[in-house]
């Protein structure tokens, strides 16, 4: 039963896959914003796996709005 866990009905709320992406990717650099707050310099160790792929991506998106963040 989804109702428990508060899980809309699949066919629910259709969204284009842009708005779904979009919506994502807002989330995620907000939560790496908040992840890195307050530090200049964030390591990042790749596996070369698509979480790695993805954070890299986000935190590049950050260092472009902040250009004293950076990367090694």
């Amino acid at each position: 039963d989804t109702s428990v866990l508060n899980v809309p009905a699949h066919g629910e709320g259709i969204e284009r896959p842009e708005v779904i992406a979009e919506g994502l990717a807002e989330r995620l650099i907000a939560e790496a914003e908040s992840a890195i707050k307050g530090k200049s310099q964030i390591g990042l160790l790749l596996s070369g796996g698509m979480d790695s792929r993805v954070i890299a991506a986000v935190l590049k998106c950050l260092q472009k709005h902040n250009p004293q963040i950076q990367i090694t």
